[in-house]
């Protein structure tokens, strides 16, 4: 093995390199359903996570994807399925919510995507209300699973009422 010279060193140098910073291609995944289609949740949504993004320096906004009048039950949304095609082309990494109900209420589907398909992709997940960020959370984490429970089961409560009314009519 060759021996290198000492005379091309620059003791002022620093020779240990800082480790590359992480940049994230996030997206604001907005959604509202149905009954909520005409309120400002949507610009509130937004307002929220462009705080977050503001505050974040390894965040770099990708683009926002709007489920603007569709529930997350039963139902095709199309900018979620935009969303996980540009996933999936790798032109994302991260996935910014407000919380949890806003991804979606499918507790089985909701916690498929944050505990499996999203980390199985390399994919960041944060939401911001529920303080949750899969960078630094377990999968297990109870906070966000029980979240995602309880609004499941908001939706259920809400379609049995809504079945209750037209039934009675």
């Amino acid at each position: 093995m060759a021996r290198k010279s000492k005379r091309n060193i620059n003791p002022n140098e620093n020779t240990k390199s800082e480790p590359p910073v992480l940049a994230f291609n996030a997206t604001m995944y907005l959604r509202i359903s149905k009954e909520d289609k005409f309120n400002n949740s949507i610009m509130n949504q937004e307002c929220i996570i462009l705080s977050y993004i503001a505050q974040s320096s390894d965040i770099v906004p990708y683009e926002t994807y709007i489920d603007n009048g569709f529930s997350s039950f039963g139902e095709t949304r199309p900018a979620f399925h935009r969303m996980m095609n540009d996933i999936e082309k790798k032109e994302i990494n991260c996935v910014i919510v407000k919380d949890v109900s806003r991804f979606g209420r499918d507790y089985i589907e909701t916690g498929d995507y944050i505990e499996q398909i999203f980390p199985a992709m390399g994919v960041r997940f944060i939401s911001i209300l529920d303080n949750y960020d899969s960078l630094t959370g377990s999968v297990n984490d109870m906070g966000i699973s029980w979240k995602n429970l309880v609004s499941y089961y908001y939706s259920i409560t809400q379609l049995c009422i809504l079945l209750y009314a037209v039934s009675s009519l």
